[in-house]
């Protein structure tokens, strides 16, 4: 077993202790922005066609959102509902 040691610039008398059990298993394919998003890409594509069209919806509205300029009180008014309600 290895100790990992961590710690915040902020709040450097509280140390962060990673224990991870050899060999540590990284996935290099999705550690850079393009694999991340390759990865990204193939979740989406395995959701069901409903979910998908539902997370559409939800980045529409996001980025009107976005596009209005409104304020995170004016937002807290309006969520986003989760994914996946009870019309499955």
């Amino acid at each position: 077993m290895t100790v990992l040691n961590f710690h915040s610039d902020a709040h450097r008398e509280t140390p962060i202790y990673l224990f991870v059990t050899e060999p540590f298993e990284i996935d290099w394919a999705v550690t850079t922005w393009e694999g991340d998003r390759r990865r990204q890409h193939a979740e989406f594509r395995a959701l069901p066609f409903r979910e998908r069209l539902l997370l559409i919806e939800q980045m529409e509205d996001l980025a009107n959102r976005f596009r209005r300029g409104m304020t995170s009180a004016e937002s807290a008014h309006r969520p986003i509902e989760p994914l996946g309600g009870d019309d499955r």
